[in-house]
């Protein structure tokens, strides 16, 4: 059986038993091989092209780059399709998961992955941890990334993360898919720690610097889940309680666009713990909202 030819994804022709294809050689049997058939179209022998991806595609692999760049947000790979002739190239936007249509938000997202507004008071330095695509269902604001957070470069990549993707009932795939979960936390760099231990507050210049220029290029979120005071203060302002525990207690009050939540820190187990309805009434409504939230039937 003759292997599928391989796609296209800057329009130069492919030559057999070449490298290029992230450091994998194409079969020499493959259709397309021979230098005469180069620039046009063989009837029965479908166009073979080579793969031309940076350095760093090349070095981690076309698995590696995916992933990297449906987490970190970066510009897609352009490809070239064919009319049914395979005359007339046009350019069009890569369309499967890990990439996306360059529009606003992601050139306002690449403005906030260098911003250095703080630099000065991070001890680790900027490192700006955002996701967020048009077509997100659920926001999430947290507080502000971890250290691991900061080394990865990955939201909610940690002990905090587990524990809110379980509240959630999400499974990784689906809690770091961009298309279905933007993550905004309410301070984009990790702050460090207090003197008596502990992390530091978020920054206080990055939600007015940038959310609601990020919440502007999200229209189709159905779900804003607050995770701890910080979000809660910003965005319930005075319709929050007095107290964070009875802000979460009258989620009713904010559903079912708004959810509230204890961040999901191990200090949060006090919480849970003192407050048997979180289990029995939050946590069973919260997952309702998020399985209705990302339901394409409820458009």
């Amino acid at each position: 059986m003759q292997e599928a030819p391989i796609p296209s994804f800057d329009g130069v022709p492919a030559e057999g038993g070449e490298e290029g294809y992230a450091g994998v050689r194409r079969p020499a049997h493959l259709p397309g091989r021979n230098r005469h058939d180069r620039g046009r179209h063989v009837q029965g022998r479908p166009r073979v092209f080579r793969l031309r991806l940076p350095a760093v595609a090349r070095s981690e692999g076309l698995r590696g780059i995916a992933r990297r760049m449906s987490i970190g947000g970066h510009s897609p790979v352009r490809s070239v399709t064919r009319d049914g002739d395979g005359n007339s190239p046009r350019r069009r936007q890569h369309t499967l998961q890990g990439f996306s249509v360059i529009g606003p938000l992601d050139t306002l997202l690449r403005e906030v992955r260098t911003c250095r507004h703080c630099a000065a008071s991070l001890p680790l330095g900027p490192r700006p941890v955002v996701v967020a695509r048009p077509a997100a269902r659920i926001l999430v604001i947290g507080q502000a990334p971890g250290t691991r957070v900061h080394e990865t470069g990955i939201p909610w990549n940690d002990r905090s993360g587990d524990r809110l993707r379980d509240w959630m009932a999400l499974d990784r795939h689906r809690f770091y898919n961009p298309d279905l979960v933007a993550l905004v936390p309410m301070g984009f760099c990790y702050p460090g720690r207090l003197p008596r231990g502990g992390d530091a507050p978020p920054r206080p210049e990055c939600a007015p610097l940038w959310h609601d220029r990020i919440l502007a290029g999200l229209p189709d979120i159905r779900l804003t889940i607050l995770a701890g005071a910080y979000a809660q203060a910003r965005y319930l302002g005075p319709r929050r309680a007095r107290t964070l525990t009875d802000t979460v207690r009258n989620w009713r009050e904010h559903a079912p666009r708004v959810m509230p939540l204890p961040h999901p820190s191990w200090r949060s187990t006090g919480l849970t713990r003192r407050n048997p309805w979180f289990e029995t009434e939050v946590l069973p409504a919260l997952r309702k909202l998020v399985e209705t939230a990302l339901d394409p039937l409820s458009d």
